[in-house]
């Protein structure tokens, strides 16, 4: 019955405010009822991002856990990666090496995909194959 008696008190309120704005404000009664609606949709968003704030400090999302991510791989998974890491270091501590030979001798170069793997090969415009 207190929560009825709560309401009953809420709809006299915004009865009066209602009267209050179309009667001594001069406010028309379409306008009285946009700044109900206005006010209406207002604090149900607040309301809402409160709930959701609350929800998610109560219930935290466990992709912010800190092993979320880190799944185990098998082995075999491992090794490989392991060899790709291993022969792109490699690869690129050759091209720091090629590129104080200049033997391209000042010709442009574009980057190229060799054989459709994810490695990039580098090569001279106007070079022929057999010469790279």
């Amino acid at each position: 019955m207190n929560a009825m008696s709560a309401l009953f008190k809420l709809s006299m309120f915004i009865r009066h405010c209602h009267n209050y704005l179309t009667e001594q404000l001069g406010v028309p009664v379409w306008g009285s009822f946009g700044i109900f609606a206005l006010a209406t949709l207002i604090s149900g968003l607040v309301l809402g991002l409160v709930l959701v704030f609350i929800a998610d400090f109560a219930f935290p999302s466990r992709r912010f856990a800190p092993n979320y991510h880190h799944r185990k791989l098998p082995a075999g998974q491992v090794r490989l990666l392991q060899q790709l890491e291993d022969e792109q270091e490699a690869d690129g501590e050759e091209e720091d090496d090629d590129d104080d030979d200049d033997e391209y001798s000042g010709k442009t170069e574009e980057w190229q995909r060799a054989d459709g793997a994810d490695v990039l090969r580098r090569r001279g415009v106007g070079v022929l194959e057999e010469d790279t």
